[in-house]
């Protein structure tokens, strides 16, 4: 009995302390399983900290990488030629910078080849603006020369007998002069003659209308040389422009033949002309210096007719390493443009019947081209003209 009790009793406590011990296990399941949480939390926490601070580092790095490939591709070659993009590698972004690199000495090349393009199409333009030039000169050359020829021929065959004109009018002058003072003598003495005589001849002179005729036959004499005169000066200046007289060149100063032009055209200028010089100082070149100056007296002659009333003429020249220049510069009335073209043909004037034959710029114009040189003319209306003349420093 009492073994039985002490085995009932032992089964008791042994189911208490089995109880107790699962207890215990339970409590420390419970604590490893919290404690387990923490350091799976802990541990996750740690990596996620590892994670950003690595991101950061490499985000930072890639950042800057592509920081410097967009400068690069930004600044491109403002300031010269293209250069390395600082960015190492063989990744995406190295590739990227060195795409960079080769979009650049693309971009660069074509730039230079646009550069050379522009060059090269100015330079064309300019030479295309010089042909015309050239163009223009050779056919003025051409025409002038075919008109020399004929104005030769013309000059010759109207001389002659012009010639003969002339000198007959001024025999005949003479002769009517001396018919004239011989009938004062008869009519000093007719009071000597009978009536019947002095009523005949009166009858006679009235007829005549001797007292008109007496009068009118100096004028009309006086007009007929007057006109025959303009007849040789016209002749006169086609032989000027078919053949314009060789000379030897010699030096001169252009400067020096405009002041000697300028002193025997002055009287006509003066009364409304105010004259400037703007001499920049030429040197002497070897030249015709007559023939200049006649060239000089044409452009101041027509300067001082293009002014209305009063205006101003400006003489400027100066010099290059090749050529020296000379400009005359008129306040006038101006050239239209159409007839710009023309105003060195001859015989062409737009000036009123009287003022000029229409040779003076023609012969000006073979005069500077026989030195070698070349004379332009700009003109604005109701502004003036500018009549430019460049000759060369050495004789063609």
């Amino acid at each position: 009995m009492q073994a039985g009790a002490m085995v009932v009793s032992a089964q008791q406590v042994s189911e208490q302390h089995t109880r107790a011990f699962q207890q215990a296990m339970q409590a420390l399941a419970v604590v490893s399983e919290r404690n387990q949480h923490w350091v799976t939390a802990l541990l996750a926490t740690s990596v996620v900290f590892a994670c950003l601070a690595a991101y950061g580092l490499l985000g930072r790095h890639v950042l800057q990488r592509l920081l410097q490939v967009s400068r690069s591709l930004r600044e491109g070659h403002s300031d010269g030629a293209p250069s390395a993009v600082p960015v190492d590698g063989d990744d995406e972004i190295g590739q990227m910078a060195r795409a960079v690199e080769q979009f650049q000495r693309d971009r660069w090349q074509l730039a230079l080849a646009h550069e050379a393009l522009q060059a090269e199409r100015t330079r064309q333009e300019q030479l295309l603006h010089e042909l015309a030039q050239t163009q223009g000169q050779l056919l003025q050359s051409e025409k002038m020369a075919s008109i020399g020829q004929l104005a030769a021929g013309v000059a010759h065959e109207i001389n002659n007998p012009v010639s003969f004109v002339k000198a007959n009018l001024g025999s005949l002058q003479r002769y009517v002069g001396g018919l004239l003072d011989a009938l004062s003598a008869y009519e000093s003495h007719e009071a000597e003659l009978a009536p019947a005589s002095r009523a005949a001849l009166a009858q006679v002179k009235q007829a005549a209308d001797l007292e008109y005729v007496r009068e009118d036959v100096p004028a009309l004499l006086a007009e007929s040389q007057e006109g025959l005169q303009r007849v040789k000066t016209i002749v006169q200046g086609l032989k000027d422009f078919s053949h314009v007289e060789e000379a030897q060149p010699q030096p001169a100063n252009l400067e020096a033949c405009l002041e000697t032009t300028i002193k025997i055209v002055w009287n006509e200028l003066k009364y409304k002309v105010e004259l400037v010089r703007e001499y920049g100082g030429t040197p002497d070149i070897a030249c015709r210096p007559t023939q200049l100056s006649q060239v000089f007296m044409n452009l101041l002659v027509n300067a001082g007719q293009a002014i209305q009333e009063h205006g101003r003429i400006t003489l400027r020249t100066g010099h290059d390493a090749d050529n020296v220049w000379v400009e005359v510069e008129d306040t006038g009335g101006g050239i239209r443009p159409e007839h710009l073209s023309r105003i060195f043909d001859p015989f062409f004037t737009t000036k009123p019947v009287g003022l000029g034959t229409g040779l003076g710029l023609s012969i000006s114009y073979g005069i500077v081209r026989k030195h070698g040189g070349q004379i332009d003319v700009r003109s604005e209306v109701g502004r003036g003209t500018c009549f430019r003349l460049v000759l060369p420093l050495q004789s063609p």
